[in-house]
């Protein structure tokens, strides 16, 4: 065992140069960075402090703070490990995430090490007995002897990689005034299963600067100080921290960041630096959906999960037990995913005395019941636990070592048809981890509820990107990459009259950002809906925008529209009268097929084609006038219109495809110029009603008389 003055010989001599280093280290954190894609930093520490019970008896209390460290292996007894199996990791996530469950507040980042939490409470349950004992393993779910097998092996086999680094170590500091006899066996104990090592001190400010700088040598001065001062009545500290640093494993180079919002717990916008990658692991539950992304060793990956957008974070976070988590990372699939990561770094600390007392260990914190008499014997009575701190850091960019990326090679998929990739932008209050791959578990789980940014206030509407829904009253939508609104869906189907509004409106996501578009399918189904008011801000009509709204009646397309959809109309049974606007230039394939009662139809000179069935099924148009702009007719455009009885072919269509007006069963004229080139074989219902006019010698002249079809010459301008 060493003494305080041994320890201290070894590090005193750097006391200086950390203090004229602390600052140049503090402005040299984010340089460091630059060997760094995501780093975190941990530290847990218990103080035993012993004071006098007002009924006369002594009191003993047990502090825990937390903060980061890197690890140097020690030399204990060997024993023998255990590996990780099913009642480990099933034990483990059950306490790191009813652990996480209890931390997280509703609107401050929380980040929490359940390994952290688990090795120092699994050093102290070393030295518990009775009930106090039994209520910790409760809590571990298991008993001592197996949870110091599996921690042992667990621990060499997280910190066993080349790539990054990831180191644990375990101390513990007792007051050598003679008032305490710690048991060599609880020593032992833990320097066997934990690596810890054990220093005698005389728990006065020396002792207090010993084990800050014990600390900040373990964190690589990220951490300069744990404790401010030890009370007369402590007896002991136990420390454990836990380091990670790693790299990604393909960095992102300068032109991945960019900027864009991140809308906080409290509905505030940031303007902060999105990382932009294609990852190939994608999660989904009915909550949320989320991405994994592996660091360079592979041994750890980073895993975010962002919760549906009609979920509280919050809420979240309570449902997820062990299990969730585990069904989570299964539900993994090998698709590519489209990721915007913030860049983020922040502390957090907490006193988990209540979480802890909630979770079942109670006998531990309280006076007078507590048993802890395996640590050892005071003069001043028996030990307990008053107060539990944790504190912890993460600072995540894209800074790394560029080296090797050349070569580093994603595999997303295997053939097959190409998809749509999924998204995952983490644009708002989310649940990220890093996790051990080999078993799946959490050993770092937090929230971000905020990001600290130095622009507040948007700086272009373009960071509001999104393509995940949005709620703005009854609409949802997305925002595309120019700051422009889209309306995707409408909550209630059953409603009979909208009016899309001309911004978003106030308090939602990208306020006062201009609806430019009606997206695919946003209405369709509305079939009780009579009545559209369209802004003119809108410029864009998606596929089957209004497909199926079987009771509308009116619709009023503003001129600002310069495209429209297929089948953006279609099946609309009650809709009797239609006005392209003018600016349109192409009637889409089947925008208004089916639509039975369209009687009326107005095409500006704008537009230049009418796709195939764009109006086919329409029973009840009697007449259309095309204008002299178009210049092609697409297959079947005017295919069953049983109620058409004229049309006249404008000079500027050469072509007339087959079907174009197929089974127009009372069509009585079509006129069609000289300049016709071609008309197709079904082009027209071949009935003794129809008769075509043309002049003499056209093309149009022949195919009449190849049908028998009745002709008429005249002279056409």
């Amino acid at each position: 065992m060493k003494s305080s003055e041994e320890y201290l010989s070894s590090i005193y001599n750097k006391q200086e140069i950390y203090k004229k280093e602390a600052k140049h280290k503090r402005n040299r954190r984010r340089i460091m960075m630059a060997s760094v894609a995501g780093i975190m930093c941990f530290v847990l520490a218990f103080v035993i402090i012993v004071e006098p019970m007002l009924s006369g008896k002594d009191k003993y209390v047990l502090y825990a703070a937390d903060l980061m460290d890197d690890f140097d292996s020690k030399k204990t007894v060997k024993k023998d490990g255990r590996e990780a199996d099913a009642d480990f990791t099933k034990a483990y996530a059950d306490f790191a995430l009813e652990l996480f469950g209890n931390t997280v507040d509703s609107s401050e980042n929380v980040l929490v090490s359940p390994l952290s939490v688990y090795t120092a409470l699994a050093m102290t349950a070393n030295g518990a007995g009775g009930e106090t004992r039994a209520q910790m393993e409760e809590v571990f779910g298991m008993d001592m002897e197996r949870l110091n097998a599996y921690m042992l092996s667990y621990a060499k086999s997280l910190s066993g990689t080349d790539a990054g680094k990831f180191n644990i170590a375990n101390s513990i500091w007792f007051r050598n005034d003679g008032s305490l006899k710690v048991n060599d066996e609880f020593l032992q104990t833990n320097a066997d299963f934990y690596k810890a090592d054990a220093f005698a001190a005389e728990f006065d400010e020396k002792t207090v600067a010993d084990i800050n700088s014990w600390v900040k040598v373990k964190t690589d001065g990220m951490i300069e100080g744990i404790i401010d001062r030890l009370d007369e009545d402590a007896m002991m500290c136990l420390i454990n921290t836990v380091l990670f640093d790693a790299e990604w494993k393909i960095p992102y180079d300068l032109q991945d960041v960019r900027k864009r919002v991140f809308q906080n717990a409290g509905g505030k916008f940031k303007t902060v630096d999105f990382m932009y990658s294609t990852e190939g692991i994608y999660l989904e539950s009915d909550d949320a959906v989320g991405v994994i992304k592996p660091y360079k060793n592979e041994q750890y990956s980073f895993v975010a999960l962002l919760p549906n957008a009609d979920v509280n974070i919050n809420d979240f976070v309570k449902t997820l037990t062990g299990d969730k988590w585990h069904d989570l990372i299964e539900s993994r699939q090998d698709v590519i995913v489209d990721t915007a990561i913030p860049k983020f770094e922040h502390d957090y600390s907490a006193d988990m005395k209540d979480i802890l007392i909630a979770m079942g260990m109670g006998d531990a914190f309280e006076c007078g019941v507590a048993d802890f008499t395996g640590i050892g014997y005071s003069e001043k009575g028996y030990l307990y636990i008053e107060n539990v701190f944790h504190k912890t850091y993460v600072s995540v960019d894209e800074l790394g070592t560029k080296a090797g990326a050349a070569t580093a090679v994603i595999v997303y998929a295997e053939g097959g048809i190409l998809e749509k990739p999924k998204e995952v932008i983490l644009n708002r209050p989310f649940v990220y981890a890093i996790m051990d791959n080999n078993t799946n578990l959490p050993i770092f789980i937090g929230t971000v509820m905020d990001i600290e940014s130095e622009a507040e206030e948007p700086v272009d509407n373009s960071v509001f990107y999104t393509s995940e829904e949005q709620c703005d009253g009854i609409f949802k939508y997305t925002i595309n990459e120019k700051g422009e609104a889209t309306i995707t869906d409408v909550t209630d189907k059953t409603i009979e009259k909208i009016e899309i509004p001309q911004k978003l409106g106030k308090g939602t996501y990208g306020e006062g950002l201009l609806v430019t578009a009606i997206g695919d399918f946003a209405f369709q189904f509305c079939e009780e809906l009579t009545e559209v008011i369209i802004p003119d801000t809108v410029t864009s009509i998606g596929v089957a925008a209004f497909g199926s709204c079987s009771s509308l009646e009116k619709i009023v397309i503003p001129k600002s529209v310069t495209r429209i959809e297929g089948f953006a109309f279609a099946c609309c049974y009650s809709l009797t009268e239609i006005t392209i606007p003018d600016g349109l230039t192409k009637i889409e394939y089947s925008t208004f097929r089916c639509c039975d009662n369209l009687r009326k139809v107005v095409i500006p000179e704008s537009v230049t084609t009418i796709d195939k069935y764009a109006f086919a099924d329409c029973y009840s148009i009697e007449d259309v006038k095309l204008p002299g702009s178009v210049t092609y007719i697409g297959w079947g455009a005017f295919e069953d219109c049983a109620g058409l009885v004229s049309i006249e072919i404008p000079a500027s269509v050469t072509r007339l495809e087959s079907d174009t007006f197929k089974n127009c069963f009372n069509l009585k004229e079509a006129i069609i110029p000289a300049t016709m080139e071609y008309i197709g074989p079904t082009a027209f219902w071949e009935d003794n009603k129809l008769t075509i006019i043309t002049p003499a010698d056209s093309y149009a002249e022949g195919y009449a008389k190849r049908k028998s079809i009745s002709v008429s010459n005249i002279s056409l301008q």
